[in-house]
């Protein structure tokens, strides 16, 4: 058996999941929409694998996540991180996602997905830097006793060394056996290696090529079309389109210009909030006041189906704003924005949470009407107090 073959049978596949897999390709995709729409023709990324720490310690070894490095330099046809992009990428990955960097994968663009010149001078930088450790067992040692080593009284078999003695009338008889039959010793020998699987992503969504990069003995090895064992389970990553956008905006040298115009832009849009809490105020003043005492299942009407899908529609635009805010907080280490639209949207959680009993007595009311036997409208209404609710937490967003 080659040494290649018995690497691969030890290492087996290189597991990756199902959800991974999906945001690579989004990730490859969404890189070459933003250089088209900024004329820069097609693009690559530098991604690094992730895992759990905790899982990567128990030895469940699989890719779980894709991390955009950060301060990449990138073209049409390479991709690279500096010292100081790893670092920065290694210690947000642990600190933050709680998750461990175990290799590398990158996107060809618009380009087919195979594995370049430039990829196998990459990945053996990873393999060192990053790459997975272990011990292989490949083959035995052996050496024999024999009566000129008997003599010397030691022998050395691998790393090890044995002493060799006897009493002393037996010496002479013992070194003569030797001299005939010689003993042979054997021992299995283990090497370090390091290792990752790596996945070539492209912008069309094809099959991402696989190939797994070995170092032993100080020499990379680089075997293309890997098998690949792909797992299904959710883990929750991030795979938020607009956080990615902002990612690839702010971690590739190229984006730059369009980076620092898409927060402008942001920023104009967000100062909007006070127009979009008019908006809801309105309606719901309406909502809430609507028959007053006097609201009866008979007093149901288009008014309050449209009053409530003006109340929702304002309330999910906020939660937007809120959700944005936040990415950008993150992104720019500025939270007076987040801040501001987190506290509207917490005191129109709170108005919803104050009043929720005049509308859980509507909810009752349909519910109970004709001995629990519900029209079409009813039961449309109700979901749409319940989804009113939902959408404010409880009014418990700002407690």
């Amino acid at each position: 058996m080659n040494l290649e073959k018995e690497i691969i049978d030890y290492l087996g596949p290189i597991k990756i999941t199902q959800e991974a897999l999906d945001k690579g390709n989004a990730i490859a995709k969404q890189a070459c929409q933003l250089a088209h729409n900024q004329g820069l023709g097609s693009l690559e990324v530098y991604l690094f694998n992730l895992n759990f720490i905790d899982r990567q310690e128990e030895g469940d070894i699989a890719i779980r996540d894709f991390y955009i490095a950060q301060k990449q330099k990138v073209s049409g046809a390479s991709c690279e991180v500096g010292i100081d992009g790893k670092i920065f990428s290694r210690d947000d990955a642990w600190d933050n996602l709680g998750m461990r960097i175990i290799g590398w994968s990158h996107s060809h663009g618009d380009l087919g997905s195979f594995v370049s010149g430039t990829d196998r001078h990459n990945i053996e930088n990873v393999v060192r830097f990053k790459g997975i450790r272990g011990k292989i067992a490949t083959g035995q040692e052996q050496s024999y006793i024999n009566s000129g080593l008997f003599k010397t009284g030691s022998l050395f078999l691998g790393e090890d060394e044995y002493g060799l003695s006897t009493a002393g009338e037996y010496q002479q008889l013992v070194a003569m056996f030797l001299n005939r039959f010689p003993i042979i010793l054997k021992k299995n020998v283990q090497k370090d290696i390091q290792w990752t699987g790596s996945f070539v992503f492209n912008s069309r969504n094809h099959c991402p090529t696989s190939f797994l990069a070995y170092e032993i003995d100080g020499e990379v090895e680089v075997v293309v079309d890997y098998s690949v064992q792909i797992i299904i389970e959710e883990n929750g990553i991030d795979t938020n389109p607009a956080k990615i956008k902002y990612q690839l905006l702010s971690r590739i040298d190229r984006f730059k210009s369009a980076f620092d115009h898409e927060l402008d832009e942001e920023s104009k849009r967000y100062s909007k909030i006070g127009e979009e809490i008019t908006r809801f105020q309105e309606p719901y003043s309406h909502l809430k006041n609507l028959d007053g005492d006097n609201y009866s299942v008979k007093s149901v009407s288009e008014d309050e189906q449209r009053f409530l899908g003006q109340v929702k529609s304002s309330l999910r635009q906020i939660k937007s704003f809120l959700q944005e805010s936040n990415l950008l907080s993150e992104l720019y280490g500025s939270d007076k924005l987040f801040g501001q639209v987190k506290e509207s949207y917490g005191q129109i959680c709170e108005m919803i949470n104050e009043d929720w009993e005049i509308f859980e007595q509507r909810i009752a009311l349909l519910r109970n009407q004709r001995k629990f036997i519900l029209d079409g409208f009813s039961r449309k209404m109700i979901a749409e107090y319940e989804e009113l609710f939902n959408l404010c937490e409880g009014g418990n967003y700002a407690k």
